[in-house]
């Protein structure tokens, strides 16, 4: 029996293990998909010529389309924290749940020493993630807030809307990243 629950915990932490490192490759494909999907949109707006006197896309879809970037960019702010959050519940869990379950070494496993320590917040991702990654979303909000002032001023209702918008992802990034449950 004793072998038996040997055997188990073994493969749960092969498992769990699996996990976290699928998620570290997640965040990573999450932050270049940002990156390249907001590059894309902002270079597909900004390059729109004038065909036969006449835009390929309408202006009030373009300027449409100006707002969405910085509300695509903050969804995927909110998919990397919550990929980050469950990251540190991941790390956190093998830290109190599996890595006890061999005293001998606990004092040199990744978890008790590097990736989650009891004494301070995670080391894996913290506030320099959160504010580059606000950073970037907040240039293309300010992106679209100059084309907006520079062609419909009347729009200014949708930047205030946008900055508000980001304020409250930021918060729920800060917290996410930051303030997670630690299972105790």
């Amino acid at each position: 029996m004793e072998q038996f629950e040997g055997q188990f915990v073994i493969e749960y932490f092969k498992q769990v293990r699996g996990e976290l490192t699928t998620r570290v490759q997640i965040h990573t494909n999450l932050v270049l998909q940002k990156v390249a999907t907001c590059g894309a949109a902002l270079g597909f707006m900004f390059n729109q010529k004038i065909v036969d006197s006449e835009s390929l896309v309408p202006p009030d879809i373009q300027l449409l389309g100006f707002a969405l970037i910085p509300i695509i960019a903050m969804g995927y702010d909110v998919l990397i924290a919550r990929n980050i959050n469950s990251l540190h519940r991941l790390g956190t869990f093998i830290r109190n749940e599996l890595e006890p379950l061999v005293p001998s070494m606990r004092s040199n496993l990744w978890e008790t020493k590097y990736g989650q320590p009891d004494t301070s917040k995670p080391k894996n991702h913290g506030a320099a993630e959160i504010n580059f990654l606000s950073l970037f979303t907040l240039a293309t909000e300010i992106t679209a807030t100059a084309i907006f002032l520079h062609k419909q001023p009347s729009y200014l209702v949708i930047i205030v809307v946008l900055f508000l918008l980001h304020i409250f992802v930021f918060l729920y990034m800060k917290h996410q990243i930051l303030q997670f449950d630690t299972f105790k």
